[in-house]
């Protein structure tokens, strides 16, 4: 099913150096040096009682030492990503209002010390604004936002404790001041797609994260964005360039976002307060967004409702569903709008107007037509990108908590008569219909992951958690059911991720250049969830490494995870359908108290499945190129062979606890498979498993053992490792 996470397609072009011309660090702040400071409206947690002294930093049984701290490559686009954020013109900047009322609303919201906007430059992350620390920017190599850069497509990084993930505890941000414990990011996606960083919260103590607020985060790290790619529009304003808004258009989401009025509310008290106000609202109505930041709703604004407290029963039903709505209000203050045309960004419009901000009403009252998403399951608009939440978070926080909602402009009814007769839930209001699936008996959740074959939603299906899968397709020729669906629904093991039911449904016409004419299919598949995220996420948080240490092998939970992918691989080639793109992404983990590792491993992922007859198929639809063998990249030839060469490649980055090819160029991995360069196991690998790795990575697809013969190799190395 994959997460999203990072994946080097056959055919995407890599890049990985940095342009000269990148910014210079100026006096990298040394991480030893930082001293935590606490904003003022925060209180200082304690320290994490965890002691570091537990850790263990060196491999006693071998008498090796623990390498010294990694921090994160660089991602495949860094050249582009750099002249981005170069072009940009932020870097090294004074501080500003407009991107500190974000941070400060990130330490009250989710009781953080600590909250950065932190762009990831060449050799350091720069702090645009920050609270809770003294310093304005640290070296790269100790960034954790530099991890948020890595996924192909974007997610947020939750670390809910430092001392338990093998990619940060030997951190010296980690070991040292300020003795990071809990890290929540969430990555700055531009218009063009590139990250220039991550809007983080941090806190020197452990703590639980859930999906919920992972996606009010997400929202928040929307609000960053906006403010910094507003500054190139502006740019290109004032200078009336034809050339720089050529330049821009890509760079820069629609228009209307940029001038878009938001604010957010707390929901779970009766006044509703306003907990932050931008610019642009101030701008569209008139109203000063100081008068209302730490104000109650229903204090500067009023209905034309007769009935208020009836209204207000719907109100909160809608709230508690988390529904979204549509609300018409007055503002009550004497300073409501200005006589003239109102400001809605960059044009202006007449009172009389319904195209947004105040609209005309009975008596000269004049009303705001708002609309309300919940912070916590909704993104702020439709302009926003889709960022994934790791699926290993809980879906919703301990009830109790605070509710937010971001509140923004619409166009609406123009008067109190139309005000009154718009809905029988209440005057001026509308709930909105948000529900985008075809199942009336299943309710979508946050986004779990994008990536080239669609969408994963988190779900509840007859009060179960599952994952909703869309798939996005061209019809074929021959069929009218896309064959991951029809496969998923056919198949069952107990280590293979179960397809509940799945409904396909035309979306129109396609309309590039290659499928022109052709019927777009959207494809929902209702699945099992997977609560331990994926095995690339645990083999880079260490699960497999013995606990307390950073380099010792666990080799029971390595052998028992290879044998549960093996059970699954071996099922399916009985069934004579080779999986085509098996990686550590598209093997999830589910929780289970059945052995040590509490969880088992599941394949999932069918999306370049194939059905054979023969021995091979010949395809020019090519998988993760980092776990593809040398006959596939030469000569398309997808076999079951294929599928265990992929496997060893699995079992490598369980031993190792790396990226397989990491650091190389699209081109040199190309070059180091095809031309049958092994993936290197360092000279402490134990013999059998290096004879095991061997075998399954064989340049020869004949040399390759069977699945069945595979599992009989690993029931000998549990019993030679464990």
């Amino acid at each position: 099913m994959g997460s999203g996470s990072s994946k080097a397609r056959a055919k995407r072009e890599a890049k990985t150096s940095a342009p000269e011309g990148g910014a210079a660090p100026a006096d990298t702040t040394s991480s030893d040096k930082i001293k935590t400071a606490q904003p003022s409206t925060v209180q200082t947690p304690t320290r994490s009682s965890i002691p570091v002294a537990r850790i263990s930093t060196s491999n006693e049984s071998n008498g090796q030492s623990e390498p010294e701290h990694k921090g994160a490559e660089p991602p495949l686009d860094e050249e582009a990503r750099m002249g981005f954020l170069c072009k940009l013109g932020i870097l090294d900047t004074e501080p500003e209002k407009r991107f500190d009322d974000i941070t400060r609303l990130c330490c009250l919201v989710f009781k953080t010390p600590i909250a950065l906007v932190s762009l990831v430059d060449k050799d350091r992350q720069w702090f645009k604004s920050v609270q809770g620390l003294p310093v304005r920017q640290t070296d790269r190599k100790s960034s954790f936002c530099a991890w948020t850069l890595l996924p192909e497509y974007p997610e947020v990084l939750v670390v809910e404790n430092s001392l338990e993930d093998i990619r940060f505890r030997n951190n010296p941000l980690v070991l040292g001041s300020p003795h990071i414990r809990f890290y929540a990011g969430c990555p700055l996606v531009a218009t063009n797609k590139l990250r220039l960083g991550s809007l983080c919260i941090i806190d020197n103590k452990p703590r639980s994260f859930d999906a919920e607020s992972c996606n009010m985060l997400a929202n928040m790290a929307e609000m960053v964005v906006r403010e910094i790619e507003k500054d190139i529009l502006l740019e290109a304003q004032k200078a009336k360039s034809e050339q720089l808004y050529r330049e821009n258009n890509q760079l820069i989401r629609a228009l209307d976002c940029f001038n878009e009025g938001i604010m957010l509310v707390n929901m779970s008290l009766p006044t509703w307060p306003i907990m932050f106000v931008n610019e642009a609202w101030e701008k569209a109505t008139g109203i000063p967004k100081d008068s209302l930041s730490g104000d109650a709703f229903w204090k500067a604004f009023t209905t034309s409702d007769e009935s208020p407290e009836a209204s207000r029963m719907k109100y909160n039903a809608a709230i508690e569903g988390q529904e979204s709505f549509n609300l018409s209000v007055c503002y009550t203050a004497a300073a409501a709008a200005p006589a003239g045309p109102i400001s809605t960004g960059g044009s202006r419009i007449e009172s009389s107007s319904s195209c947004g901000g105040f609209t005309g009403g009975e008596g000269g009252r004049r009303y705001i037509n708002l609309q309300f998403r919940c912070a916590h399951s909704s993104t702020m608009d439709s302009y926003m990108p889709l960022v994934g939440i790791p699926s290993i978070l809980s879906a919703a926080p301990a009830a109790g908590g605070p509710l937010y909602y971001f509140v923004t402009l619409t166009s609406g009814p123009r008067n109190s008569t139309e005000l009154t007769s718009q809905s029988q839930r209440g005057p001026g209001f509308t709930i909105i219909n948000t529900k985008i699936d075809p199942f009336d008996d299943v309710k979508l959740g946050p986004l779990l992951g994008k990536g080239s074959y669609g969408r994963v939603y988190r779900g509840v299906w007859n009060g179960a958690q599952v994952a909703v899968k869309v798939l996005e397709t061209i019809q074929q020729d021959d069929r009218l059911e896309v064959l991951e669906a029809v496969l998923g629904s056919q198949i069952s093991h107990p280590n293979i991720v179960q397809t509940y039911k799945h409904c396909t449904r035309p979306m129109g016409q396609a309309t590039d250049a290659d499928n022109e004419g052709r019927t777009m299919l959207e494809t929902w598949m209702v699945m099992e969830f997977c609560n331990k995220g994926g095995l690339s996420d645990a083999i880079e948080r260490g699960w497999f490494r013995k606990r307390h240490s950073l380099f010792e092998v666990d080799y029971r939970a390595l052998v028992l995870t290879a044998r549960e992918v093996a059970a699954a691989m071996t099922y399916l080639h009985s069934q004579n359908i080779l999986h085509g793109d098996l990686t550590g992404n598209n093997v999830l983990l589910a929780a289970s108290d059945r052995d040590g590792r509490h969880f088992s491993a599941k394949v999932a992922d069918f999306g370049l499945s194939r059905v054979i007859q023969g021995e091979s198929v010949t395809t020019c639809s090519y998988g993760t190129i980092t776990h593809m063998c040398p006959e596939l990249l030469v000569d398309g030839l997808l076999s079951k062979a294929a599928d265990v060469y992929s496997f060893g490649v699995i079992v490598w980055e369980m031993y190792t606890g790396q990226r397989p090819y990491g650091g190389l160029t699209h081109g040199q991995i190309l070059h180091a498979i095809t031309t049958g360069k092994p993936l290197a196991t360092g000279s402490s690998c134990p013999q059998p498993l290096k004879v095991f790795l061997g075998r399954c990575l064989a340049p020869k697809p004949g040399d390759r053992p069977s699945f069945p013969q595979i599992i009989e190799m690993l029931e000998e190395l549990e019993q030679e490792l464990c």
